[in-house]
């Protein structure tokens, strides 16, 4: 899964994006009376329309507009329809950020790094992060989706059910994406042998961080195999899919 796009609510699509895209120097369009993107360096954003005006005094989420110059990003800005909120903090350089609204009152900051401190902060802690690490298990397709309809939704609190677990102490065969081939043709020869027939297989890309985070059933183990070398104890979870690909048959 990926970001789309970052929504905001508000009463004039074509107003709020109007004005997005020319703070932005981004193109923007009017899907239809109550939609409005642009797309800018990668991210889209979009606006739609919602009866409601802005009801809380601050943002949960803003945008950062990273700019060259306080003073002429500030002047450009109000121009436009911006409206400063008196919340700034600049170094002697100028370093730093002026927070202001935009013409529906939602916050965003005009952020100067000039000297770069920042954004190496921020590179430097990604850099040191972990990367994700990621195993594939192979199953019928009509496995996965019993396994998913088990997820319900309570229509009262809107939280998710968990899903069915079977049987606690069942181990998944789990494996590198190098591995699919000959694994996916082991599973189709199984089903084969059981059934008669060969069902239509998918591979499921799993979160091995989350996998193996649960506490008595923490591990994934090396099986010593070259296929499906990797096993993990307990039934799949439906948290820890990351992707689903179908299989041809094998």
């Amino acid at each position: 899964m990926r970001i789309q796009e970052l929504v905001v609510d508000c009463q004039d699509p074509s107003r709020l994006a109007a004005f997005w895209g020319a703070l932005l120097d981004a193109p923007w369009a009017l899907v239809h009376d109550g939609w409005a993107v642009l797309e800018t360096d990668g991210v889209r954003l979009a606006f739609q329309r919602v009866p409601e005006g802005k009801q809380s005094h601050k943002n949960r989420l803003h945008l950062d507009v990273e700019a060259q110059d306080v003073r002429w990003a500030l002047a450009r800005a109000r121009a436009l329809g911006a409206v400063p909120t008196g919340r700034r903090e600049l170094d002697a350089r100028g370093d730093g950020y002026v927070v202001m609204r935009d013409p529906e009152g939602n916050e965003l900051c005009l952020v100067v790094d000039q000297a770069g401190g920042w954004g190496a902060a921020q590179r430097s802690a990604l850099a040191a992060a972990p990367v994700p690490a990621r195993v594939w298990h192979v199953m019928p397709a009509a496995a996965l989706e019993a396994l998913l309809a088990r997820v319900d939704v309570d229509a009262h609190d809107e939280r998710p059910a968990r899903a069915g677990a079977s049987d606690p102490g069942e181990t998944i065969p789990v494996c590198d994406a190098d591995d699919l081939p000959a694994v996916a043709e082991r599973v189709a020869a199984g089903e084969r042998s059981a059934t008669g027939a060969t069902p239509a297989l998918v591979a499921v890309e799993i979160d091995a961080g989350l996998a193996t985070r649960r506490g008595e059933q923490g591990t994934a183990e090396r099986a010593g195999t070259t296929t499906g070398r990797w096993r993990r104890a307990g039934p799949l979870d439906p948290a820890w899919i990351v992707a689903v690909r179908p299989l041809a048959k094998a």
